[in-house]
């Protein structure tokens, strides 16, 4: 609108003069993001490595980013040792003898995490990838990961399952940068997978001061600073992801000494392998990452014939496929989370939910080792159990932070609903920098921030029969501030909201009545 005292055009003039306050607009908790390893990373145009690329759905991060290792992951196939069982390693009997079979090389995750988010209700993601399946996994790799994330203002969430494959050193050194780096953005949280947790073989001697003692070694090397922003999970899952059809022979050994001995099934095995297997074998060895349809066409023609002549190739399928489908839970967590925020919002906490494309957890884990997880006497540090219950599936049974001692940060949806509030805030309130610092701008600043926290209390996110229970905005000279803040250039605004907590412990009470005359 022109200034009236300028107006030299007769005519018609009608300013709109705004009356409502400006508002406060919930930021996203709703979207992760993903650092590992990929097939590739480009969009046909430009390379996406080291880039931070969003997707919204499986197919589309397949387009980018490829699919699974295809016939790179490979098994080894060995004599099971008397002490058996062998942590998390399939065996079957072949030709009367008790084998193991166990990924003989690095077995990504990122590409199964990403099935599982999208399974469990994820929607939108980031995807950082800092390398392909040919390299060597490397901390610096991830570090750099963490510093693109730095510009990134929309995830919320941070998962990098790949992180697992670092050495042992590395990966705590790594989650001590995260979570560091999580509290100086103040809006991102990290799902941590426990170190070596696909290997736990007794869950009896977690706190025993055993060797295997994955959670105690996790304790002692995740550090002390930062811990509310993180939550760990623990143990790993036995999944559905990978189905029957995505490991084969290209996966395995030479097949030669693990066929049936006896004579028909040995003609019927070379028949394959004169008509099928040695075309696919060759293929295989010029395109051993299988990009060309013809090489994909060629193993599954033979792979499905060994299966229909060969009931050893068929459990040695079964057995590498169960291997591969072990599983960090951080990707199927990061699912359950946005589902959670969008169906119930972040003050639910994601938590006592089915997770989708799990068989059971890789451990058994009792009531008595879950009390060991969800509260440590020596240190504070939380770590939420993954339970299978009779009638109910498995269920995410844990709604800790790792830092499980504290009375403020204890739960994950308390600490996230003040993250979002925060970023909330903080966004709203940029408009106001270096407005005067006069009761006009307080005003604004309180009617706004006032509307913001009614509507999440109208939503349930905080506790209170009336508003005035529920929270309270404090601006202004004599309450937030001094005269001396005032001169400084200072506002100074006060939020205190009564947040709701997830009911962790139910008891039930029961008194016999005596009978009434």
């Amino acid at each position: 609108m022109p200034d009236p005292r300028k107006i030299k055009t007769p005519g018609v003039y009608v300013p709109e003069k705004m009356i409502f306050p400006n508002s406060v607009i919930q930021v996203s908790t709703a979207v992760p993001v993903f650092i590992g390893y990929t097939q590739k990373a480009n969009d046909g145009k430009q390379a996406l490595l080291n880039k931070a690329t969003r997707i919204t759905s499986l197919k589309q991060y397949v387009q980018l980013f490829g699919s699974g290792q295809g016939a790179l992951l490979k098994f080894a196939i060995t004599a099971a040792p008397a002490s058996w069982p062998v942590p998390n390693a399939p065996h079957v009997t072949i030709n009367g003898r008790e084998q193991a079979v166990q990924a003989s090389a690095p077995s990504f995750y990122l590409y199964n995490a990403i099935r599982l988010f999208f399974q469990n209700g994820g929607l939108a993601c980031y995807i950082i990838a800092v390398g392909n399946y040919h390299e060597n996994i490397l901390l610096e790799h991830f570090k750099t990961g963490l510093s693109i994330l730095l510009d990134q203002a929309e995830p919320a969430l941070l998962v990098m399952p790949d992180a697992l494959l670092l050495p042992h050193d590395d990966f705590y050194a790594l989650v001590q940068m995260a979570l560091q780096q999580c509290k100086e953005m103040g809006s991102i949280f990290y799902l941590v997978d426990v170190w070596g947790g696909s290997a736990m073989a007794d869950v009896n001697v977690i706190g025993s001061g055993s060797t295997l003692d994955v959670i105690t070694d996790f304790r002692t090397n995740i550090g002390a600073d930062a811990l509310s922003y993180g939550a760990a999970y623990f143990p790993w899952l036995n999944t559905s992801i990978l189905g029957v059809d995505e490991i084969t022979f290209a996966n395995l050994p030479d097949l030669d000494t693990y066929i049936e001995t006896d004579a028909s099934h040995q003609a019927a095995y070379h028949a394959v392998k004169t008509a099928l297997l040695n075309t696919a074998y060759a293929l295989l060895r010029e395109d051993n990452a299988m990009h060309n349809e013809a090489t994909i066409a060629a193993v599954q023609q033979s792979h499905l014939a060994l299966l229909a002549v060969s009931l050893n190739y068929k459990q040695l399928i079964a057995a590498a496929t169960a291997a591969a489908n072990v599983q960090p839970a951080a990707g199927a967590l990061a699912g359950v989370y946005i589902s959670s925020d969008l169906s119930k919002g972040v003050w639910k906490a994601p938590a006592n939910v089915n997770l989708a494309g799990v068989i059971k957890p890789t451990l058994y884990i009792t009531d008595a080792v879950q009390q060991i997880l969800n509260v440590s006497t020596a240190d504070g540090k939380s770590v939420n159990a993954i339970r299978t219950f009779p009638g109910r599936g498995v269920l995410v049974w844990g709604a800790r932070t790792l830092n499980g001692n504290s009375n403020e940060w204890r739960y994950i949806s308390v600490k996230r609903t003040v993250m979002m509030i925060e970023q909330s805030a903080k966004q709203a309130l940029l408009p106001y920098a270096l407005q005067p610092n006069n009761a006009d701008t307080w005003m604004k600043v309180k009617d706004m921030m006032y509307n913001f926290l009614l509507g999440l209390w109208k939503q349930g996110a905080f506790v209170g029969t009336s508003p005035t229970d529920a929270f309270h905005v404090s601006v202004g000279l004599g309450t937030t501030m001094t005269a001396a803040d005032i001169s400084n250039g200072v506002l100074m605004l006060e939020l205190m909201v009564a947040l709701t907590r997830p009911a962790e412990f139910i008891y039930i009470r029961i008194k016999q009545q005596m009978q009434k005359p």
